[in-house]
């Protein structure tokens, strides 16, 4: 039996808050100080839980054949378990660390918020404005107009929670999987069993969707279609402002005022049922939505990040973290470009990879010193490992089918 419980707002407050922010603060201390920021944790966090569910759905489905899902649930919450006694280990060491510093345990954790230095605004690569820049006026109409554009659109995805027809396929599969604990057995149309359907399985998104509402005590349609456009609509759009600050730099007007006309293409680019609005608003819980409005804008951050390091060789300047950033959100993107959708898995793979080449014709220069040869190199075999696990996906899938 599912229905809404006294226990079930805590237990998706855990699942969709709590575990990705507690996998987050362990994630983040890769990244540079100034990146260090709550956004980001979560987004990293809940990347990474993705990341840490994908090899365990696999395993379950392809190896167990009763009780597959409830020996996934119990293994995924066991992982879970064991990144959230690390981060818990971590967070006490921080109180410490503060307590001995005698600073604010909120900006030790997350040191992106701490107030700029002098000598990080005379540095080349200076830093983007944090939470303590002060607005203008015209700012505070911009993240006004934002602001209740994007209410907007989640009161309308929570009331409306529109039906679109791959209700059929994919939600139907997180409700079989939920109630008859099984994983791509049971097909989805008629109900009866089947093989492995391998084609959609190694896209785990609808399993973990499964798992929230098997946690939760929830139907996995109104986890579908209720609870996560509440979560996914605001990160996408927080993925739409760090794309947008890399290329719009230090004008937070114009960040601000890019965010707002997005949202009026979003609301208003409903001109037929294959556009990425109507995805982003009203199919906001299929794998190749989030893959074409989270994991692909997420690919192109990490890229522009790259293009501004190998501008004028700015990597010189750059520290090992700056340089690691956005190697990590290009692994990231493409691990989670498979969780969500085995098509996206091959366009994103292609796309960071025909991304870099470009980056690095853009940039190419007959002569160069040899540290320059050696940093090529490195670039290579970075973009190789950070294609690599959407090629084993791809080889999982040849080996599964």
């Amino acid at each position: 039996m599912t229905g809404f419980s006294a226990a079930t707002i805590p237990l998706l407050f855990l699942c969709l808050i709590l575990l990705p922010m507690f996998t987050g603060v362990l994630v983040i201390r890769v990244l540079p100080e100034r990146d260090r920021t709550l956004g980001m944790c979560y987004l990293m966090g809940l990347l990474v839980d993705f990341a840490v569910f994908e090899p365990i759905s696999v395993y379950c489905m392809s190896q167990i054949v009763f009780a597959s899902f409830t020996a996934c649930t119990r293994m995924a919450l066991a992982a879970y378990g064991l990144i959230t006694a690390g981060s818990l280990f971590y967070l006490g060491r921080m109180v410490l660390k503060s307590k001995k510093r005698g600073e604010k345990y909120f900006t030790v954790v997350f040191p992106g918020y701490r107030p700029r230095e002098v000598a990080s605004i005379m540095h080349p690569r200076r830093e983007l404005p944090r939470i303590n820049h002060k607005m203008t006026p015209s700012e505070r109409l911009y993240i006004t107009s934002f602001g209740i554009l994007l209410l907007v659109q989640i009161v309308m995805a929570l009331v409306m929670a529109p039906f679109d027809g791959d209700d059929a396929y994919y939600v139907v599969e997180s409700v079989q999987a939920q109630q008859t604990d099984t994983m791509y057995t049971l097909h989805p149309y008629l109900g009866y069993s089947m093989g492995l359907d391998i084609r959609h399985a190694l896209a785990a998104w609808p399993m973990w969707i499964a798992f929230v509402a098997r946690i939760s005590g929830l139907h996995a349609t109104i986890v579908s279609h209720t609870v996560l456009p509440l979560i996914l609509i605001p990160l996408c759009y927080y993925v739409y402002y760090r794309c947008a600050r890399q290329v719009l730099r230090e004008r937070t007007d114009l960040v601000l005022l890019f965010l707002t006309f997005l949202s009026l293409f979003f609301i208003f680019g409903n001109i037929s049922i294959y556009t990425p609005e109507t995805f982003f608003l009203m199919r906001t819980w299929q794998g190749k939505s989030m893959t074409a409005n989270l994991v692909i804008p997420l690919l192109f951050t990490a890229l522009l990040m790259l293009a501004g390091q190998e501008v004028g060789e700015a990597w010189r300047l750059c520290s090992r973290r700056e340089r690691a950033f956005p190697w990590v959100l290009f692994l990231l993107a493409d691990i989670a470009s498979g969780f969500f959708s085995t098509s996206g898995m091959l366009v994103v793979t292609m796309l960071g990879g025909l991304g870099v080449l470009v980056i690095f014709a853009a940039t190419w220069k007959k002569k160069g010193e040899p540290d320059l040869w050696k940093h090529r190199l490195k670039l290579a075999g970075l973009t190789i490992c950070c294609c690599m696990p959407g090629m084993l996906l791809a080889l999982a899938g040849r080996v599964l089918k």
